[in-house]
Formats: C-alpha cells, sequence, structure tokens
C-alpha cells in the first residue's frame, strides 16, 4: 500500500478544565485540573523502546512466565526440565520469531505502529493555606499571614496504550 493516510489529528476535540476552591475557618482548598481528548500522537520513545525489546508489547505479548531448563521453582527441590513460554504460542521457537519480528524494521519501521491515544487527564495544582486570624497579630508589626503548600502536576492519567511512555 502507498500514499499517506490520515491517522488522526493531533488538536484536541475537546479541553475540559476544572477548577474549585473551598473555605473554612480560615483553611483555603484549591484544585484545577484538565482533560484533554480526541487527538493522537507519535511516540518515538515507544518505537525505540521496542527495537530494543523493552516495551510493553515485546514483555506482555505471549512472552509469558519463563522456567529455564534444569532450574528449580520455588518451593520444589526437583529440577525443572521444561520450558514454558506464552500460552499463545507453542513453543520457544515461535516465540522467537515473534520477537524477531516486533523488533524488526518491519514492525519499528512502520510508524503507525507507534500512534498513540493522546487522552489524559491532569491534576495541574493543589494548594492549601491558613490564614492566621488577626487577633494573633494585633500587637506585631505584621498586618495579615497566611501560610500555603502548593503542588504542581501531582497526578496524570493516561490511557493504558502509553503506559507512561511520553505525556502528550
Amino acid at each position: 500500500m502507498s500514499g499517506l493516510k490520515t491517522l488522526g489529528k493531533t488538536t484536541p476535540d475537546y479541553i475540559l478544565n476544572f477548577g474549585t476552591e473551598f473555605s473554612y475557618k480560615g483553611f483555603k482548598l484549591s484544585a484545577t485540573a484538565d482533560f484533554r481528548t480526541g487527538h493522537v500522537f507519535y511516540s518515538g520513545i515507544y518505537n525505540n523502546l521496542t527495537g530494543q525489546g523493552r516495551s510493553f508489547i515485546t514483555a506482555e505479548n505471549g512472552r509469558g512466565y519463563f522456567v529455564f531448563p534444569n532450574s528449580t521453582v520455588e518451593g520444589s527441590r526437583t529440577s525443572n526440565t521444561n520450558v514454558l513460554t506464552g500460552p499463545s504460542y507453542g513453543g520457544p521457537s515461535e516465540y522467537a520469531e515473534y520477537q524477531s519480528f516486533i523488533q524488526s524494521d518491519d514492525f519499528t519501521g512502520v510508524d503507525e505502529n507507534f500512534i498513540l491515544d493522546a487522552t489524559a487527564f491532569k491534576l495541574r495544582e493543589v494548594a492549601l493555606s491558613y490564614t492566621v486570624p488577626n487577633k494573633y497579630l494585633d500587637k506585631t508589626f505584621i498586618n495579615g499571614l497566611a501560610i500555603g503548600l502548593s503542588g504542581r502536576n501531582l497526578l496524570t492519567v493516561l490511557p493504558k496504550e502509553n503506559r507512561g511512555y511520553n505525556d502528550p
């Protein structure tokens, strides 16, 4: 197949912003968050990790758990002579073929394989402050005092396919 194909767009369909602020007895809690959806992005990091055999698809698709020949299983004193591979592959050679394909240019050379959903929910900022009552400041040179604590980018929720490869 030749020619260019549109795989999506990099600008979100929707950007929803949330902000709130609560005050109670001198305490003030505020938070800002946003949600973006309806767009995609190319992940070069995901491509590179796949080529190196270190991405999730090279680790979980068919890989399963391995028990090496003549090794022991925890709690067992007998030697193991079976090699276990993932459930969808019949033996070590089939897994090796799969792994070779995923790490080859036939897969990693196709950028379409690394276009990811850019949907993201981000907790942008949370701030907590306390305003000291003026009755405690009357006999000082201080007119007002507020003590606060804030944090930024405390939480990011990405789609499962992204797995934290990139922040869209």
